[in-house]
């Protein structure tokens, strides 16, 4: 299971339009991208139309004299080795103790070269639609004076309601602070305010946005969020939520029956995107969720019942219709996609979610290689219906290097056209194994002494009573009835080791049992020349005494209930 993890903007990763100003920037462990914009306050609660976002570099050393008033967005604060300057920041609960590096502000001017806090306030937005929704946890927003005191975050969900507010604290001059966002989840758009709507001020930057912290997970998912792209802007490699091993991708169009393009056409698509009014490019059958839910996708399939589509999957991953990858629109002419796991060596494949398989795209599948290209596995998809969301269940396939996702049959369609629309999200791998079920319940050697024969034995024994055991020169029964003279550690072992067989027929165990059945299995059996190595008068050949009476206990624990599914009531 792993620890928590969290995503964060450092504003380490950005880029800029054509203005020179910051246009969106990415987390510290994806690519897709987060869209920003800034706006200074011209007017009470009016603010400009023009993006003035733009990256402020707060390690710089303090100015004398501060001739841009900029020292007290510089971090850490001058008691802490930094150029800060200011009492907020230089102790107690608004300290400036380290260092930030690069900070977002909203630009003083139309020069994004001169990177100066506006200081009559303003409002930056974070569109957080490529991912689908988010869950906020956390922002850092420096130097809120008491003049400036009314800041907010507000936190929209899908259709513009308001989540959550969040007032900005007066931190004091240079001060640091942390807006607990509350882990709310469901956020579409963030906007943070610096200074009240009504008077033009509010200085100040932000940083360390910290969103999308995951609980521990036992699986590792492929959500399509982190990714990198090739030299011909389409999708090369992804990674899962819990590791930076590559998993490469790629996909490819299908031109006639059961043939398929060689241009690697693998690209990410914004599910979360509103309806297309005239839809044109015939996308809203992918968008997520259906409209009933509040998103953009439109279809029967995803509208309610077994395929519906109620939640936002943000990125997932097409096969791109055309060569160019600006234009991410989904291939309707069906074909492969491929994901290469070799990295990881093999991995246990859980489940895959699919989107939109229509009735005439019937055919679709699956496919699981293992090493050598022997195929593990193959699922058929389901007909979903138009905007139709469905889990595929891939059993937990184990030793997979290769998977293959093919959407619509392989030759015509009964349109008469090769079809295949779709896209895919949430691969699910490597999730722990499932603890076998607990069943039965567990029996003494006494009982099983007491019930081989006569009116009261149990059925379990079968033909073993008067079987030979092993090297023992005895059957079953009689070796149950032969005392361990001497503490001899062979039949020690045997009385709980048949036990044990027996009990094994009728409940379930554990992987220590287990472990202790098959070593003892191991030492009993052992031969040499046609001969039993280890015997009732000479028991040590193979196994010292202690090893054979650590399992005799071991197995002993189960027979008697201590461990395992419990003793039976006699």
């Amino acid at each position: 299971m792993t620890t928590e993890s969290c995503e964060t903007v450092t504003f380490d990763k950005y880029t800029k339009g054509q203005n020179g100003f910051v246009n969106a920037v990415m987390s510290d462990k994806a690519s897709a991208p987060i869209y920003v914009s800034a706006y200074r306050k011209t007017a009470p609660n009016v603010y400009s139309a023009t993006n003035v976002a733009n990256i402020f570099n707060s390690n710089q050393p303090t100015p004398i004299p501060d001739v841009h008033e900029i020292d007290d967005i510089l971090t850490p604060h001058q008691n802490y080795g930094g150029g800060g300057v200011g009492a907020g920041g230089a102790s107690g609960a608004f300290a400036n103790n380290t260092s930030l590096g690069n900070l977002l502000i909203i630009n003083r001017t139309n020069d994004p070269a001169q990177a100066y806090d506006n200081n009559q306030g303003g409002k930056f937005v974070f569109d957080f639609s490529t991912y689908g929704t988010v869950t906020m946890s956390s922002i850092t927003v420096m130097d809120v004076d008491s003049y400036e005191a009314g800041g907010k975050v507000v936190l929209y969900g899908i259709g513009g309601n308001v989540l959550k507010t969040v007032m900005l604290q007066v931190s004091g001059d240079n001060g640091k602070q942390v807006v607990n966002l509350g882990n709310t989840s469901g956020v579409v758009r963030m906007e943070v305010y610096l200074g009240p709507g009504g008077t033009l001020t509010g200085s100040g930057a932000i940083d360390n946005i910290v969103f999308n912290c995951l609980p521990p997970t036992e699986c590792e998912v492929v959500d399509f969020t982190r990714y990198v792209r090739g030299s011909d802007g389409f999708v090369s490699y992804v990674t899962s939520n819990q590791s930076w091993t590559p998993i490469y991708v790629s996909a490819f169009r299908r031109t006639a029956p059961n043939t398929y393009s060689t241009t690697d056409v693998a690209n990410v698509f914004n599910s979360g995107q509103p309806t297309p009014i005239p839809d044109i490019n015939q996308i809203d059958d992918i968008l997520t969720p259906h409209q009933n839910f509040g998103g953009g996708g439109v279809g029967e399939g995803g509208a309610s019942g077994a395929y519906v589509n109620n939640t936002a999957l943000g990125n997932t991953f097409i096969i791109n219709r055309t060569d160019n990858p600006t234009m991410a629109y989904d291939s309707n002419t069906g074909g492969k996609m491929v994901f290469d796991f070799s990295s990881y060596g093999s991995v246990s494949l859980s489940s895959i979610t699919v989107m939109d398989v229509d009735s005439y795209e019937a055919g679709g599948k699956v496919v699981l290689y293992g090493a050598g290209n022997t195929v593990l596995k193959t699922v058929m998809l389901q007909v979903s219906g138009d905007n139709g969301k469905q889990i595929v269940d891939l059993g937990g396939t184990s030793g997979v290097v290769r998977m293959e996702v093919y959407l619509g049959p392989g030759g015509i369609s009964p349109n008469g056209l090769l079809s295949g629309s779709g896209a895919v999200d949430n691969i699910v791998f490597n999730c722990p194994p499932i603890p076998p079920k607990e069943y039965g319940c567990t029996y003494t050697q006494g009982y099983w002494k007491n019930h081989a024969t006569g009116k009261k034995r149990d059925a379990t024994w079968g033909n073993l009573a008067n079987s030979t055991f092993y090297g023992s020169g005895m059957t079953y029964l009689q070796l149950f009835n032969t005392p361990p003279k001497g503490g001899n550690a062979y039949i020690n072992l045997a009385h709980q080791y048949m036990a044990a067989k027996l009990n094994l027929m009728q409940a379930s165990s554990t992987p220590e049992v287990d472990a202790a059945f098959a070593a003892a299995t191991a030492y009993f059996s052992a031969m040499s020349g046609g001969s039993y190595r280890n015997t009732i008068s000479n028991p040590y050949t193979t196994v010292d005494r202690n090893t054979l009476l650590r399992w005799k206990d071991i197995l002993g624990a189960y027979n008697e209930g201590k461990i395992g599914p419990g003793h039976c009531d006699d």
